[in-house]
This record gives C-alpha cells, structure tokens and sequence, in this order.
C-alpha cells in the first residue's frame, strides 16, 4: 500500500469552479518510510507552498560570474554556473549592485557570494534585512581558486583571493579567519599535477561524505560534497545566537596559513607542514536566534550623505531627479529570530566540483557527481519557508534492536566460526598432503600399496570434512533463522495467547466480583 498527500486551497477550489482560476495545490507523491524523519517538515512545506504560492524572490550579491558575464580573456560571454541554473529554474532571482545602500523588502533571500571589500551602505543593507526577517545565505572563502581563473574586465589586478563579511559574521555570532585554509587529511581528495603523473593527495581539497554532515533538513539525502581551500566557522563566545553545524571536517584537520595554497603547484608541499589537531572543524552553519544590528549608530554617514543627495533634486543639474522616499527606520533588534546561514567555501559552487556539463541538441545537459547542487537548494528551500518551517528539524532515527537476539547471535556465530576455521585448516594440510603424494607419483615413481592406501583415505578424509564445512556453514544460517522462527512464533502465537489468557481471567474477576456482591 503507497500512501501519498494533496493539499489543496480549498477557497482556490471555490474559484476555479466558478471559472476564475486555477486550483491551487501541491502533492507529496509518495511517503517513503526511510523518510519518515522529515515528514514534519515536508508536510508544513506543502501548506506553507499552498498558503502563499508566489515563487520565491533571491537577491544575489556577487562579482563573481557565477551568473554569467563578459569574459576579457575570451572575448566571449560566459555561461552562468550550472548551480545558479538550478536557482533560476525554482526561484525569481534578482542581481543586486555590489555598491547598493538599500534591499528591496520583497526580497525573500539574500544569496552573497565571496563578499569582498563591501562598504559600509552596503554592509547596513545586509544588516538590516536580516534585522527585518529576511533570509541570507553567506559564502566567504578564505582562497578562491576561481577568483584567481577570472578575469574582471575593466579591473585592476586582484590583491586577495579572500572574502569576509566582518562585521556583520562576528555580530550573528560566528568567528572566521579569512587567513587560514582548512586542510584535512582524512577527506583529501586525490588530484593530478602535469602529464603522466599518479595521482597524489591534496589536503586542501576535500570531500565530505554522509558522517560530515548533520543530521538537518537541509543535508538530508547528501552523499558527497567537493569542497576546496575551504575554511573555518567557529560559534563566538556570549553570542545571542545559536550555532547548529551542517558540515564538518574529520578529526584530522587543521587550519594552515593561506600563503600555502597561493599558486601552488605541488600539493606534497601540503603533508610536509600538516599536523592533524585532532579537532572537527566547521564548515557551514546555520545561524538562528535573536540578534542586534552591526550598527549600532544607525545608518552609517557614507550612506545617509548617498540618500540625501538622492532626495535632493538640485545635486543634478542636467537631470532632474525626483524626490526619495522618506528613509527607512533604522531597526536596532531583529524581529524575532534571523535566519542565516554561512558557508565558508564558494569554489564548490564552481562546476568541476561536483557536475559535468555536455551538450545534446543545442540543450546544456548536468551530470552531478556530488551533492554541491543539492546542498544549495535544500538551503534555499528551507530559507523560502516561514519562520515556524526553518525551526522544524529532522527527529533522527531511533533503532530499539534486540540486544538478546544479537547477544545469541553473536555466540552462535563465534561457536561455529571457529568449528569453520579449524575444518578449514584441516583440509588445507589434507590438501597439501595429498598434493606431495601426488606429486611423487607424476615423477615416474611408483606408489606403494601403502601409499595407494594413504592416498584414499586422504581422499575419503577432504570429503568427509567438505561434508561437515557445509554443515556448519548451513547450520550457522539455521540457527539464526531458528531464531526469527521462534520471535515470530512468539509474536503470532503466545503473545495472543498470554492476551486472551489475561482478558478471559480478568472477565471471570469481574464476574465473581459481581455475583459476591448479588449474594451480600
């Protein structure tokens, strides 16, 4: 039996009957049971797809072509990453100026990614949307690699290969060096350096698998995540806020200083200075609670001035400008609980981590081969919902096993394990006895009634202990399933029995307790 959901507007129902419109629904196909953790979650999803059934708006901030640009070098325009044509297919995605002093309030999520030298207006724009109840998703890398493959027309050449958000990052409560690089020994990855050389192992290059990952919403169903020069996220002491890790190292990292992967070409250089500290490492994290604004003081002055002059038709003697809107508020507490989350890596946005693009048809074809893509919608998703959504978390997966049933497993198993090995060493030296004997005769000597004798029973002896192996190895697989017989013949049979036993003596209770009371 599949069971599976709808849920439906039923005043969309009303209005499409009369001719008006169109129903409005969504449908949960099939409940599987291995995702029985997560039904809280997807059920609340549908209502809250159906109560407001505008798709999301995501502001993305960047300078990075992860949505496409002018490449100078080629001379040619590049496509857009294949993860923002994920993002566009789902979400109504917005590109935001770099330079902007404001964030318009329809704006569900703000995606920033590799912030670099933001200044201040734009900075308080990010404030004080997740000050309003907007939504962010942050990725700061402490070295870029696909920064440093770019090429910005009309630029200067790039002096840091580093992001950081300061000081928006330490007032949601998180601590990052943008100085150093993660490097874990046990997730390295393994690359190739120049033509016809093995492969050998890159620390700063990882891939984090299922024991990475938090058990969340927004890492369910991930297997493997390619991550590069990635670095750290560390919760700030007193914060008012609350840190909940979704992607972590091993515990053979550490943190080394970023002038180790600037141009490097031998990852070997990397084992040399690599000294496990034994301690797991955050790498995304979802940033929840309340919190204050980074700015204090209100809007910064750099800012105000841009909004004055903005106000004031006369700055502008060729156009006339018209006049701004009052400005808005300055909101010194958040409204309730921010909702963020910060990712301290943007090269596994990048293609080569983690899809392979081919083209069939004129059409651009991806090939995951890692749950980067994944990951970033799951995020997006889970910030597109309401406040009582995000809060929804999975409830785990609870095994009760039957300690009894494992403990005489366990010694059934042992028992005849080792009757198996000492058959099996009996036939190896029977084997080879009968090999050397075999070997004599094939020299052209002739065997001994004796030896013709021994070489039977020889025989007779590998049979006979084959015999018993297969009766062992049956057996093993007996006993364990005499096991489950027995639990279901418990289950089906004596458990109803004991059952009708109790309700039959709980009647006859009753029934002399009644006819005493009639007889007094």
């Amino acid at each position: 039996v599949f069971f599976g959901l709808v849920v439906l507007d039923t005043a969309s129902k009303d209005r499409q009957e009369a001719g008006e419109g169109e129903k409005n629904f969504q449908t949960l196909p099939l409940i599987r049971p291995d995702q029985e953790g997560f039904l809280e979650y997807e059920f609340s999803r549908l209502i809250t797809m159906v109560a407001n059934p505008e798709t999301p708006v995501v502001g993305l901030l960047t300078e990075l072509n992860i949505d496409g640009g002018f490449n100078a070098a080629t001379g040619q325009t590049a496509p857009s990453w294949a993860i923002m044509e994920s993002i566009r297919y789902l979400y109504d995605v917005r590109r935001l100026s770099p330079f902007a002093d404001s964030i318009d309030e329809d704006v569900d999520i703000l995606l920033v990614v590799h912030p670099q030298n933001l200044e201040e207006q734009t900075l308080y724009a990010i404030d004080q949307h997740v000050m309003r109840g907007g939504k962010v998703m942050v990725f700061v890398d402490p070295n870029a690699d696909s920064q440093s493959q770019q090429v910005i027309s009309g630029s200067a050449a790039i002096d840091s290969l580093s992001s950081d958000l300061a000081p928006l990052l330490s007032t949601w409560g998180v601590e990052y060096d943008p100085e150093r690089v993660l490097a874990d020994q046990e997730l390295a990855l393994f690359v190739t350096v120049g033509q016809a050389q093995r492969p050998i192992t890159h620390l700063g290059m990882i891939g984090v698998q299922r024991p990475g990952f938090a058990n969340d919403i927004v890492t369910a169903g991930l297997e493997i995540m390619n991550m590069s020069s990635l670095g750290a996220l560390i919760p700030r002491p007193g914060a008012s806020t609350s840190f909940e890790p979704l992607i972590q190292s091993s515990d053979k990292a550490m943190l080394m200083e970023g002038e180790f992967f600037k141009a490097l070409t031998d990852p070997s250089i990397l084992l040399d200075e690599f000294e496990a500290s034994g301690e797991r490492y955050t790498v995304a994290a979802r940033i929840t609670g309340p919190a204050a604004s980074a700015f204090p003081e209100g809007r910064p002055l750099n800012a105000e001035s841009a909004a004055d002059n903005a106000a004031d038709p006369e700055t502008d003697t060729d156009a006339a400008v018209p006049a701004a809107a009052e400005p808005t508020p300055h909101i010194a507490q958040s409204q309730g609980s921010i909702s963020v989350i910060v990712v301290a890596d943007t090269d596994f946005l990048t293609d080569i981590m983690w899809a392979q693009l081919s083209s069939m048809f004129g059409q651009r074809m991806v090939q995951a081969f890692a749950s980067n893509g994944n990951f970033v919608i799951n995020a997006l998703d889970n910030l597109g919902g309401s406040a009582d959504l995000i809060s929804i978390r999975n409830r785990g997966s609870y095994a009760r096993p039957f300690t009894r049933v494992l403990e005489l497993q366990r010694a059934a198993d042992e028992r005849l394990r080792q009757e198996e090995t000492e058959l099996l060493q009996a036939l190896a030296e029977t084997e080879q006895q009968l090999a050397a004997l075999s070997q004599g005769s094939a020299g052209g000597n002739a065997l001994t009634p004796q030896q013709e004798e021994q070489i039977d029973r020889f025989i007779q002896q590998q049979l006979e202990t084959r015999r018993k192996l297969r009766e062992v190895q049956h057996q093993l697989n007996d006993d364990i399933e005499s096991l489950g017989s027995t639990l279901k013949l418990i289950n089906t049979a004596l458990i109803p029995v004991l059952l009708i036993i109790v309700a039959l003596t709980m009647a006859w209770l009753r029934r002399r307790k009644r006819d005493m009371a009639m007889m007094t």
